[in-house]
């Protein structure tokens, strides 16, 4: 089974009911909820899943009840900052009405970010430079220990956040989504300190096809590298291409391993297909049988 998330087609419908119905009408059965803007009603995705006899295998925090004002709620999870932090923790509970009123135990978050400014302009830059085949290694590797020179506090933060959700709702497995940009936590190697730490709360690492596509080009590491050392302990995978510094993409005929992924997601994990709302329904339907051709949905 595989699920489509509403990122999809929220912004186009302004609500979860009809993003809902639109992926059911397309044959799909599973959803992840997952909306980039105010969601007043968050026990409507569950109504809607009912009504269609969708499946929701996860959802996507936050799910806020006001619009998002300054990007993504949750962004200061592992903030030093500590009433940046509780607010972030907040942001990510907003996701439970939802979860629960759509019989999903699964919640997705962002765990936060080390503090570099202009950390997402500087990546932008060097991966349009790869793509046009110039060498970035050594601007690369500079940032990367300025960020490890900083992050130690910045993951005890999001140590602490995580630790908090567990508490607040010990039912529900928080998996942390490998994220995108070099200064977003986790890392590869932070995705086992962070596990590690957390000990037997119900914490899991969520695997990204394009992220760790565009981390790889960045620091060299292997996209199946995430699996084979977390893959015990990966909930799910979001299914999207990359071509060039484009990602979202419906997969097939991109950059992304599609058989190595197909080999490493195991049946336990969520695949959840994530695709831009730029595409059609029908390039949607194509990136989904791509993936059925392969064995992942």
């Amino acid at each position: 089974m595989i699920a489509v998330s509403t990122t999809w087609n929220f912004e186009r419908h302004g609500a979860l009911a009809p993003a809902i119905r639109e992926i059911a009408d397309l044959g799909f059965n599973a959803v992840e909820l997952r909306a980039k803007g105010a969601v007043p009603d968050r026990e409507e995705g569950g109504r809607a899943c009912r009504e269609g006899r969708v499946s929701c295998r996860s959802v996507h925090a936050p799910l806020t009840p006001g619009a998002w004002s300054d990007g993504d709620p949750s962004r200061q999870f592992a903030s030093t900052d500590e009433s940046s932090r509780v607010r972030a923790v907040a942001a990510v509970l907003t996701a439970l009405p939802a979860a629960a009123a759509a019989g999903a135990d699964l919640v997705v978050l962002h765990a936060g970010e080390v503090a570099i400014p202009g950390a997402r302009a500087l990546q932008e830059g060097w991966l349009r430079d790869i793509v046009a085949g110039k060498s970035v290694t050594e601007e690369v590797a500079r940032a990367l220990a300025t960020r490890r020179e900083r992050r130690d506090a910045h993951l005890e933060a999001a140590a602490r956040s995580l630790f908090e959700l567990c508490r607040a709702a010990p039912d529900v497995t928080f998996a942390m989504e490998g994220r995108l940009h070099f200064h977003e936590i986790p890392d590869h190697e932070e995705v086992e300190l962070l596990l590690s730490d957390l000990g037997s709360r119900k914490v899991a690492y969520w695997h990204d096809t394009g992220h760790a596509h565009q981390t790889g080009r960045l620091t060299g590491i292997d996209p199946m590298a995430f699996f084979d050392s977390h893959g015990s302990r990966t909930a799910g995978v979001h299914l999207h291409d990359v071509v060039g510094t484009v990602d979202h993409l419906p997969p097939g005929g991109g950059e992304v391993d599609w058989p190595g992924v197909a080999h490493h997601a195991g049946r336990g994990m969520v695949k959840v297909l994530e695709v831009n709302g730029r595409h059609s329904p029908g390039e949607l339907l194509a990136g989904a049988s791509h993936l059925a051709s392969l064995g992942l949905a």
